[in-house]
């Protein structure tokens, strides 16, 4: 190359101070690269090792994508495209990783290659040859001094004879080691433009021919098709997200709006009052329920609901619920209880069974609608298995409105006991307040041909039979017909 600097091999054995001046500039010089050429190489491999990484993320990503049809998720319907879709994608991912595994070997071959070998075959050769020319300076000199302290005496001949030949081996040594390390860094200002340059020209050709296979796999008619379909899916579940985001903040400021009365236990009293639904055929909730231990009571929160004349309870950690008490038998019957100095407490008795179940509501009204919700579905219930009863207890129903519509015509109205009667039956009632029926109807409404069914007035009559004394207050969770 034109210009450029050399050390002369010619003042190799001469090695005057100006020839040690310039080979300490080739030396400094060669250090210089060394150094720089070790970063160049550390940045080449974290280029490779990235590339192989991403070789085994792109091959984890695919099989990923792969694995999710045989994964179970609950609510993914079995034929859901999106499995034919992530499949079709991993089919493509494994393409596309192995054209960046042709890439990952491009680089091994045209970049790490090439500087590895500069490295390990040229600086480091520069490296011994310093250190082999520094030794044989430090022997070239001792041996020039000892050569020079010979005395002039002739008796010792032998002795400079022995110096001489060792002067020669050192010089000799010094002279070759000396031509082989100026040629080298002379070498070096050739090898540093060639050696640098080569690794990035592998990386640059590799990443074209990486971008050229690329086009041709990826950007096909096919693949662009797919692509635009999915798109077009993504974008329409994106619209239809924001109309379900918009449709449930809407819901929830109206729940939020409607729920202000269930955030306290007890309403504040600037609150409008909410009365207890007393037609409730049904109900569903979570009440405390009382279990006795050995020298204590124990309460336990658990969610209880009434389904087919059944009271089920169901903790949380549950998946179904157990009958907590059976409600078709006759005489149960739900009223206020007071125990253990615990407020809107009731209870659940069934006589025949001899149990009774001992719960807790929140508030007063959660305790009045679970009262009136059991007692109107025993009212409801009451089914029996012959047909001699039914007609007995129809006979009685036939009665009991005959006589009671003959002492209503002599009194010319009802008594005040019998409309307190009337308008708690009806609090309790689930259909809304009707005229009075008459006999017939009152036996098509309460014995249905088509049904066995046993009518309510007996039921009832075995729950609170009539007793003897002065007349007690009456409970208005009691649904009784009976005075009819």
């Amino acid at each position: 190359m034109p210009g450029m600097e050399k050390l002369h091999l010619e003042d190799v054995l001469e090695d005057s101070p100006q020839t040690r001046n310039l080979l300490r500039v080739f030396e400094n010089d060669a250090f210089a690269l060394k150094k720089y050429t070790l970063g160049l190489h550390n940045c080449c491999q974290r280029i490779m090792k990235a590339q192989n990484e991403l070789c085994a993320a792109t091959q984890a990503l695919s099989q990923q994508l792969r694995d999710y049809e045989i994964q179970t998720f609950p609510l993914e319907p079995e034929d859901s495209i999106l499995t034919t879709t992530l499949k079709q994608f991993s089919s493509y991912l494994d393409d596309v990783s192995s054209i960046q595994q042709v890439l990952s070997a491009q680089y091994s071959e045209t970049m790490m290659y090439p500087m590895s070998r500069f490295i390990q075959a040229d600086l480091e050769e520069v490296s011994t040859l310093c250190e082999m020319f520094q030794i044989a300076t430090t022997e070239h000199e001792s041996a020039i001094k000892n050569y020079m302290k010979l005395p002039k005496k002739k008796e010792n001949d032998r002795q400079r004879m022995e110096y001489n030949e060792e002067l020669y081996g050192m010089r000799k040594k010094f002279h070759q080691t000396g031509l082989h390390y100026y040629s080298s860094l002379n070498a070096l200002q050739y090898k540093r433009k060639c050696s640098l340059l080569e690794p990035i020209l592998g990386y640059m050709h590799a990443q074209r021919a990486f971008f050229q296979m690329g086009q041709d796999a990826v950007c096909k008619k096919e693949i662009e098709e797919f692509l635009n379909n999915i798109n077009a899916s993504v974008q329409g579940v994106q619209k239809e997200l924001q109309q379900d985001t918009k449709k449930t903040v809407d819901l929830i400021d109206t729940l939020e709006q409607q729920s202000v009365q269930h955030y306290h236990a007890e309403p504040n009293p600037e609150m409008p009052y909410i009365p207890p639904n007393t037609q409730l055929a049904q109900k569903g909730g979570y009440l405390f329920i009382r279990s006795k231990q050995l020298i204590a009571t124990r309460w336990d929160r658990c969610f209880f609901f009434t389904q087919g004349g059944n009271l089920m309870c169901q903790p949380k950690d549950e998946v179904a619920g157990s009958l907590s008490l059976d409600l078709n038998e006759p005489g149960v019957l739900a009223e206020p209880y007071d125990t253990d100095d615990r407020r809107f407490v009731f209870h659940v008795s069934s006589p025949k069974l001899r149990k009774s179940v001992v719960l807790q509501a929140e508030n007063e009204r959660e305790r009045d609608e679970w009262i009136c919700t059991i007692n109107n579905i025993v009212r409801e219930s009451g089914y029996v298995k012959s047909k001699s009863p039914l007609q007995q207890q129809a006979n009685k129903v036939r009665k009991n409105t005959t006589s009671t519509a003959s002492s209503t015509k002599e009194s010319g109205g009802s008594s005040p006991d019998m409309a307190n009667v009337n308008s708690s039956a009806s609090l309790g009632s689930p259909h809304a307040p009707k005229p009075a029926p008459s006999t017939n109807d009152m036996l098509l409404s309460d014995v249905p041909i088509q049904f066995d069914l046993q009518p309510i007035i007996d039921d009832i009559t075995d729950v609170t039979p009539n007793l003897q004394g002065p007349p007690k207050r009456i409970n208005p969770f009691d649904q009784s017909t009976e005075k009819f």
